[in-house]
Formats: structure tokens, sequence, C-alpha cells
């Protein structure tokens, strides 16, 4: 419904950022989506490539990098997933230790995966720049 938009078709022939940032930021959403819920995730490549490209196409985006990985950390601490546990687990101690230490395992690998994947993102946002002032401190820029 929102591509078919009078106001969005009317627009899309003015030269801004609006339509292509709001575009990529729903597809790097989307995708992260996707590979949030995947039960057995790998390295996320595709919300890394997608997140650039939605950084590079508005600035604004840039508050996904240390947002979704807090969202990962959320997702997969807070949710509650009910496991089954092995016979050989005897006490309630053990299965709670055992839950424990599985939960996070799981949320600091899946976190982990994804912010080295956005360290991908800033590393194809700063190559797309050619590494121009990539780390110059703040106090040197004229503004």
């Amino acid at each position: 419904m929102w591509s078919a938009s009078p106001d969005v078709i009317t627009y899309t022939s003015v030269v801004s950022p609006d339509l292509p940032a709001a575009a990529m930021g729903t597809l790097a959403c989307y995708i992260y989506w996707r590979w949030l819920t995947t039960p057995n995730r790998r390295y996320p490549i595709w919300p890394a490539v997608t997140v650039a490209l939605a950084v590079l196409c508005k600035f604004s985006w840039l508050m996904l990098i240390p947002l979704l990985p807090i969202t990962t950390i959320i997702h997969d601490c807070w949710k509650f997933r009910a496991e089954q546990h092995e016979a050989s687990v005897a006490s309630p101690i053990d299965i709670a230790a055992h839950v424990f230490f599985h939960r996070y395992s799981r949320c600091v690998g899946g976190a982990a995966k994804l912010l080295s994947s956005f360290l991908l993102t800033l590393l194809l946002v700063n190559w797309c720049y050619g590494f121009q002032g990539t780390f110059t401190p703040l106090g040197d820029f004229k503004f």
C-alpha cells in the first residue's frame, strides 16, 4: 500500500534520499527480522550489507547499528523458550544452571555475531566514501 500511495508516486521524481532510504531501511529491518527468527543463525552478512546500504542512502539509519544488537540481546535473553532437558540432569539447581547457561551463551553468541557483522557495515560505509576522514577527531571538523 505504501509504494502505491499517490504521495509516494508523485514525489519519486524529486531528487531526495527519502524514498530510497525508506525502502532500504524497510529492507534492512525485514532481512534482520528474517535472520533473528531463523532457528540456526549463521553469520549475518545480509543484514550488514542492507544496513550499510540504508546508511548510505540516509544518515538517520545509523541508529540501526547499535539498535539491532540490543534487539538481539532482548529477543534472545528474555523470550521464553520451552526447552526439553536431558534425563541425566538430576536436581532443579542443575536444570536452572543448564537453562541459564544455554540462554546466556545463545544471547551473547547472537549479539556478538551481529556486532561483528555491523563492524563489517561500518567498513562498507567507509569504503564507499573512500575512507576519507575515517579516524578524524570531532574537534578537527570545521562547522
